[in-house]
């Protein structure tokens, strides 16, 4: 059976042993656009850009009354027929164990708490939904205040909420109970919620929900007497606190092209790195999957997505993956060019030193000199110390030292010339 699986998985002696502290516990567990950034180049080389280079499209809601209609868009929007596929998990956590069993049996509950837990979450509900199925799964969420935070590619809603699950709780439970009502009875118990929180996950650049998690902490107090074999244990006080949280994974139909540009030498090839939503044992008639050039004459894509270079261009072509899927068509694109491509940038001038106020034009070039695209990005890392515009020349502010960077556009291939800044004239 699911529910004694974990337990099953101990030696013998530990099962028996545990048959006099578990069960307690058990009931317990069971109620329960790029930033370009570098640093100072000391030889010329290939830039490699820092880890702020997301641009959010979505804008966080400021006031509280936002973020929870915010918030409840989302879950309704996750809930459209055909457009989602939600998985779910429940996990236990069993922690603040106190008793008044012995230090062996005390240990022995530490030993054995990560099967107990995993044979309670083993008895969870977990209702989930396929793609094309409608997921009347959550609730309206309210809450007084709802916080909002934001981590590297993600926004985090987080609310003190009603316990939307109080009865399938109860049910857990009570079903911990009886798979132990062979070994003890339960003389009184107290169950309190503790702790009731919501967290919705958002991608800010998709605009959608990624996963949302209800956690519940509860406080446990039992008091047991255990009977057959395990009579001679008497009775026992536990008390502990039971988290139960149950997560909704969220996969939402559709197909991505993980590379945004792709650049091929001429007759070059490479596969699209594709992420295609759909249901793993979706029959082959139920979807469509195709591939289109922009310009054939200059790039082609076959049904299985490799893109093959055909003549050099300094023009991009677009090459875009189509699926058809549960009656709704998703696409995504992205640029081939098809060139000479660079192999470094070089920096005619290696340092200078200005006075406060003077101005200089730098010179770089992309190599080699046949490079289809000689297009550069221009940055300063101290604007404080000087800065530079669009076409290379270097205004000196303020006393320091700085190296202003030169990037290829294509390859992102860098040099730098260090720019030393001097006090003006008196």
């Amino acid at each position: 059976m699911a529910e004694n699986k974990g337990i099953n998985a101990l030696p013998m002696k530990v099962k028996i042993a545990l048959l006099a502290l578990c069960p307690l516990l058990i009931i317990a567990l069971c109620s329960g656009t790029i930033i370009l950034y570098a640093g100072n180049l000391v030889e010329e080389g290939v830039y490699t850009p820092s880890e702020e280079e997301l641009v959010y499209l979505s804008v966080a809601p400021e006031s509280n009354e936002d973020r929870l209609q915010a918030a409840n868009v989302l879950l309704t929007a996750v809930q459209k027929s055909g457009e989602t596929q939600i998985t779910a998990e429940t996990a236990v956590d069993l922690h603040d164990l106190t008793s008044d069993l012995s230090e062996a049996q005390q240990n022995l509950l530490v030993f054995a708490a990560g099967s107990i837990e995993s044979g309670m979450a083993a008895m969870a509900e977990n209702k989930g939904f396929a793609y094309g199925e409608t997921a009347d799964l959550f609730a309206p969420l309210v809450a007084d205040a709802v916080e909002l935070t934001q981590e590297s590619n993600a926004f985090y809603y987080n609310a003190e909420t009603e316990n939307a699950f109080e009865q399938q709780d109860n049910k857990l439970f009570a079903q911990a109970e009886e798979t132990f009502a062979s070994v003890l009875t339960v003389d009184s118990k107290q169950i309190d919620l503790t702790e009731s929180k919501t967290e919705l996950v958002l991608d800010p650049v998709a605009d959608r929900l990624q996963n949302v998690t209800f956690t519940r902490t509860y406080h446990m107090e039992y008091t047991v007497t255990f009977t057959g074999e395990l009579a001679d244990l008497g009775t026992k006080a536990l008390s502990f606190d039971c988290t139960l949280t149950s997560r909704y994974n969220i996969t939402w139909a559709g197909i991505a092209i993980r590379q945004n540009r792709i650049s091929l030498d001429k007759s070059g090839y490479q596969a699209l790195d594709l992420t295609v939503n759909k249901a793993e044992d979706a029959p082959e008639d139920s979807y469509k999957l195709t591939f289109t050039s922009s310009d054939e004459n200059v790039a082609t894509v076959d049904e299985k997505g490799l893109v093959e270079a055909v003549a050099l261009s300094d023009k991009p072509v677009t090459v875009t993956a189509t699926l058809e899927y549960l009656g709704k068509t998703y696409t995504d694109s992205c640029e081939v060019l098809v060139i000479v491509p660079p192999e470094s940038v070089k920096m005619e001038s290696k340092a200078q030193t200005l006075q406060i106020g003077e101005t200089t034009q730098l010179s770089a070039s992309v190599q080699p000199e046949k490079a289809s695209i000689k297009t550069m990005i221009w940055f300063s890392p101290d604007e404080s110390v000087a800065t530079v515009d669009e076409n290379g020349v270097v205004t000196a502010v303020g006393e320091g030292k700085v190296q202003i960077i030169a990037v290829s556009e294509i390859g992102t291939y860098m040099a730098g010339c260090n720019i030393t800044v001097e006090g003006g004239a008196e």
